[in-house]
């Protein structure tokens, strides 16, 4: 899941700016452009988390065309999107999906939250409860390297 980003460089400071056009409130800067790509994908994460909190729809991101600047996502935390989607689309609250998973409330914040790591095999079985299975893809990074991972260090797998 790719987000588009706009970047800025102001002359003047020699500072980089930039915001993600598709989650209002996600804008940071840098002194380098990977600097601001970094504050940028923190934030993103924040927000989308801030989003999952208040229980709003988070929109599919535009499509992103070759030469754009783009975050994208680790896959965890496309996964726990996934999950919340699933939540929001059967209208199902968190206490319920952690009463039919056998875990703690607790343990659904934690799996909810895209700053935290959680193993693959839990994310699997709160899709399966919510009437959904996983299907994973292996892809040459050689031949595709379009599909490489980013995202802050704390958010890769």
């Amino acid at each position: 899941m790719r987000f588009p980003i706009n970047i800025d460089r102001n002359d003047d400071t020699g500072l980089w700016s930039g915001a993600c056009p598709n989650v209002r409130g996600v804008y940071a800067t840098g002194d380098s452009l990977d600097d601001l790509k970094k504050n940028l994908s923190i934030k993103l994460h924040q927000q989308l988390n801030e989003l999952i909190d208040r229980r709003v729809k988070i929109h599919t991101p535009s499509d992103v065309e070759d030469d754009d600047q783009f975050i994208e996502l680790p896959f965890r935390a496309i996964a726990k999107l996934k999950v919340y989607e699933a939540l929001l689309s059967r209208n199902i609250s968190r206490t319920t999906l952690a009463e039919l998973m056998g875990v703690k409330h607790s343990q659904v914040d934690l799996l909810l939250d895209l700053t935290q790591w959680t193993r693959t095999s839990v994310i699997e079985n709160a899709l399966k409860r919510l009437g959904y299975s996983v299907k994973m893809e292996l892809v040459d990074l050689d031949t595709n390297p379009e599909f490489e991972i980013g995202g802050p260090s704390y958010a890769q797998d």
